[in-house]
């Protein structure tokens, strides 16, 4: 059984849970982190400085995760003692992940637009593909999740119907 980290205190509690792997998720990833423990400092930590932290202080097989788009990328994540990686932003176009034709038309056009972490959503920050409700909505206090969820669940759903990804959930690494 493999369990996700994001921290180094998450990574000893779950060597010490007797894991079989490690999925490590640095602030790249995208959607929402599979984070534990809140209260460690720094949130925003980059996977490469979670590998180089965590292979220093366990001996379970750790599978990098996050931001991952390409063969070299797993390749420099493998150099650095991952004993495997996983790629996911990359095959959201793919049949088989049933994205939207909004969410689609917004992945091609990916390149005009930056991604940023943000709690508008969900009240869990996540990274996504900047637009217009993360612009309008960031300036505002979000509410914990999964309240701030159910409240934009009616938004997303009818901006899916009209196909206008400005105010959808576009998730990405």
């Amino acid at each position: 059984m493999g369990i996700t980290a994001s921290n180094v205190v998450e990574v000893r509690l779950i060597e010490a849970a007797a894991a079989g792997f490690i999925i490590t998720q640095g602030t790249e990833a995208a959607s929402h982190r599979g984070m534990f423990h809140d209260n460690f400092p720094d949130r925003n930590t980059y996977l490469t400085s979670l590998k180089e932290d965590f292979l220093e202080c366990v001996q379970v097989p750790m599978v990098a995760s996050g931001g991952l788009m390409s063969g070299a990328d797993v390749g420099r994540m493998l150099l650095r003692g991952a004993a495997a990686a996983q790629i996911g932003t990359a095959f959201l176009y793919c049949d088989e992940t049933r994205t939207s034709e909004t969410y689609r038309r917004f992945l091609l056009n990916k390149k005009d637009r930056t991604t940023r972490r943000t709690s508008t959503f969900s009240g869990q920050r996540a990274r996504g593909i900047s637009n217009l409700f993360i612009e309008l909505m960031e300036i505002k206090r979000s509410l914990p999740f999964p309240a701030q969820n159910s409240l934009t669940a009616g938004i997303l759903r009818r901006a899916e119907i009209v196909g206008d990804g400005e105010y959808v959930s576009l998730w990405v690494g």
